[in-house]
């Protein structure tokens, strides 16, 4: 792992926990460093078994961004950031 990809997945896991600390939704996160990819599961509220969730995954290496990525089932990194820091603002607008 290059430190441009700890720098990613570190930007990820931010968004993700600072969601959770929000507390309008829960997301669970799970790194394969041996694919170089993240999972990211985004619950409305708590979650609870059979309740819909939106998953994103998506490539943290440059290379299989470019190549893999912009499909239905793997995300571009960059629309995973963009994805997360709207939930983020709207559920910042919740508290204001």
């Amino acid at each position: 792992m290059t430190s441009q990809e700890a720098m990613k997945i570190k930007k990820l896991v931010e968004l993700c926990l600072q969601i959770n600390v929000v507390g309008k939704r829960e997301v669970d996160f799970r790194l394969y460093a041996h694919i170089k990819t993240m999972d990211i599961e985004v619950c409305q509220g708590q979650w609870q078994k059979d309740k819909p969730t939106k998953s994103y995954s998506c490539y943290y290496d440059h290379e299989k961004d470019e190549r893999f990525a912009g499909s239905e089932l793997v995300h571009t990194y960059q629309e995973v950031v963009e994805a997360l820091e709207k939930i983020l603002r709207e559920d910042m607008q919740i508290w204001s």
